[in-house]
């Protein structure tokens, strides 16, 4: 008697995959980090990407978007409050886009 391949597996089990969360960031998040997420989101899609696409085309760097982000806590988040940091950990300011 030979063996089947995935003989006693479900045939119709499929990976629960989530290519927009490949990591599952989204289950690990508390609610004040998504809401930090979904700020740096809207400023990275409203405020931040014309300016860089258009600093990016004529080749120069806005300083005033380093300026900003200091501003509203977007640099520095990660560092511990003694070193100047917000002591909130930032999973999806990379991600923000």
């Amino acid at each position: 008697m030979a063996i089947k391949p995935n003989e006693g597996a479900q045939a119709n089990a499929t990976p629960n995959f989530d290519w927009r969360d490949p990591l599952m960031f989204e289950s690990q998040l508390v609610e004040e980090e998504r809401q930090i997420r979904d700020s740096a989101r809207s400023y990275a899609q409203g405020e931040l990407l014309p300016r860089v696409t258009s600093a990016y085309l004529e080749e120069r760097f806005d300083r005033e978007i380093m300026t900003e982000m200091g501003t509203i806590g977007l640099l520095g988040a990660t560092m511990p409050e003694r070193y100047g940091g917000s002591a909130q950990l930032l999973r999806d300011v990379v991600r923000a886009s």
